[in-house]
């Protein structure tokens, strides 16, 4: 029932007329008892090229751009500074 209809512990239980604790004890010592065990596992995607450098990687990075210091320099915090935008670094290898 766990591997053909997927059922939960409690609807198994309730099927077959025997208590919670039992079912679980089963399905524990058979190692049905967690979902993940029911499905097979997924093999890794990899992503492999014949030569090295065939795949390039990048990296973006935004840096803030700022109009004058903010109050970790001035202390002063009652003048707001609204962002003035950011500029983008890229960075292929």
């Amino acid at each position: 029932m766990r591997l053909t209809l997927k059922w939960t512990t409690k609807q198994i239980a309730q099927a077959l007329s025997l208590a919670y604790s039992t079912v679980t004890a089963v399905l524990r010592r058979l190692k049905l008892n967690r979902a993940s065990h029911l499905e097979p596992v997924q093999p890794v995607q990899r992503y492999e090229h014949p030569k090295p450098g065939d795949m390039l990687h990048m990296d973006i990075k935004k840096l803030p751009r700022f109009e004058r210091p903010g109050h970790r320099v001035t202390n002063d915090r009652r003048q707001n500074t609204l962002g003035v935008g950011a500029k983008e670094v890229v960075h292929a290898g």
